[in-house]
Protein backbone atom coordinates (compact mmCIF):
# COMPACT_ATOMS: atom_id res chain seq x y z
CA UNK A 1 0.00 0.00 0.00
CA UNK A 2 1.47 3.35 -0.94
CA UNK A 3 1.40 6.61 1.02
CA UNK A 4 -1.62 7.99 -0.80
CA UNK A 5 -3.67 4.87 -0.11
CA UNK A 6 -2.71 4.85 3.59
CA UNK A 7 -3.79 8.50 3.91
CA UNK A 8 -7.08 7.78 2.14
CA UNK A 9 -7.74 4.75 4.34
CA UNK A 10 -7.01 6.78 7.52
CA UNK A 11 -9.38 9.52 6.39
CA UNK A 12 -12.10 6.95 5.66
CA UNK A 13 -11.81 5.48 9.18
CA UNK A 14 -11.36 8.66 11.21
CA UNK A 15 -13.06 11.30 9.07
CA UNK A 16 -10.01 13.59 9.04
CA UNK A 17 -6.58 13.58 7.47
CA UNK A 18 -3.82 11.95 9.53
CA UNK A 19 -1.83 14.33 11.73
CA UNK A 20 1.35 15.64 10.18
CA UNK A 21 4.72 15.75 11.90
CA UNK A 22 4.29 19.50 12.36
CA UNK A 23 0.92 19.05 14.09
CA UNK A 24 2.32 16.50 16.52
CA UNK A 25 5.28 18.81 17.27
CA UNK A 26 2.89 21.67 18.02
CA UNK A 27 0.81 19.45 20.28
CA UNK A 28 3.94 18.38 22.16
CA UNK A 29 5.03 22.00 22.55
CA UNK A 30 1.60 22.99 23.86
CA UNK A 31 1.73 20.20 26.45
CA UNK A 32 5.16 21.42 27.61
CA UNK A 33 3.90 25.01 27.84
CA UNK A 34 0.85 23.88 29.83
CA UNK A 35 3.12 21.98 32.25
CA UNK A 36 5.36 25.05 32.65
CA UNK A 37 2.38 27.32 33.34
CA UNK A 38 0.99 24.85 35.89
CA UNK A 39 4.40 24.63 37.61
CA UNK A 40 4.78 28.44 37.62
CA UNK A 41 1.29 28.84 39.07
CA UNK A 42 2.06 26.33 41.82
CA UNK A 43 5.32 28.08 42.72
CA UNK A 44 3.63 31.50 42.82
CA UNK A 45 0.88 30.14 45.07
CA UNK A 46 3.52 28.71 47.43
CA UNK A 47 5.41 32.02 47.46
CA UNK A 48 2.22 33.96 48.21
CA UNK A 49 1.34 31.58 51.04
CA UNK A 50 4.84 31.97 52.50
CA UNK A 51 4.45 35.76 52.47
CA UNK A 52 0.98 35.57 54.05
CA UNK A 53 1.96 33.14 56.83
CA UNK A 54 5.44 34.51 57.59
CA UNK A 55 5.87 35.77 61.17
CA UNK A 56 5.60 39.57 61.45
CA UNK A 57 9.19 40.06 62.67
CA UNK A 58 10.64 38.10 59.75
CA UNK A 59 8.34 39.91 57.30
CA UNK A 60 9.46 43.33 58.58
CA UNK A 61 13.12 42.29 58.41
CA UNK A 62 12.76 41.13 54.80
CA UNK A 63 10.83 44.27 53.85
CA UNK A 64 13.93 46.35 54.68
CA UNK A 65 15.82 44.70 51.79
CA UNK A 66 13.12 45.35 49.16
CA UNK A 67 12.67 48.27 46.79
CA UNK A 68 9.63 50.51 47.11
CA UNK A 69 7.75 48.69 44.33
CA UNK A 70 8.59 45.27 45.78
CA UNK A 71 7.40 46.44 49.21
CA UNK A 72 4.07 47.56 47.78
CA UNK A 73 3.59 44.18 46.08
CA UNK A 74 4.57 42.28 49.24
CA UNK A 75 2.05 44.31 51.26
CA UNK A 76 -0.70 43.62 48.70
CA UNK A 77 0.02 39.91 48.98
CA UNK A 78 0.26 40.02 52.76
CA UNK A 79 -3.01 41.92 53.12
CA UNK A 80 -4.80 39.87 50.42
CA UNK A 81 -6.05 42.96 48.62
CA UNK A 82 -7.31 44.77 51.71
CA UNK A 83 -6.41 48.37 52.49
CA UNK A 84 -2.75 48.91 53.24
CA UNK A 85 -2.08 50.03 56.81
CA UNK A 86 0.97 52.19 56.14
CA UNK A 87 -0.34 54.51 53.42
CA UNK A 88 1.03 52.65 50.38
CA UNK A 89 -2.43 52.10 48.92
CA UNK A 90 -4.15 53.74 45.97
CA UNK A 91 -5.73 57.21 45.93
CA UNK A 92 -9.12 56.05 47.21
CA UNK A 93 -7.69 54.00 50.08
CA UNK A 94 -8.00 50.76 48.12
CA UNK A 95 -5.18 48.91 46.45
CA UNK A 96 -5.06 49.70 42.74
CA UNK A 97 -6.95 47.19 40.61
CA UNK A 98 -8.96 45.73 43.50
CA UNK A 99 -12.69 46.23 43.97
Amino acid sequence: MNKRQRKKNYKKRHGVNPPTKKQSDVACSLRKIAEAVKDFSKRMHEAFENIRTMPDAEFEERMQRLTLGERALALKIRNRGKESTNGESGKNGKIDGCV
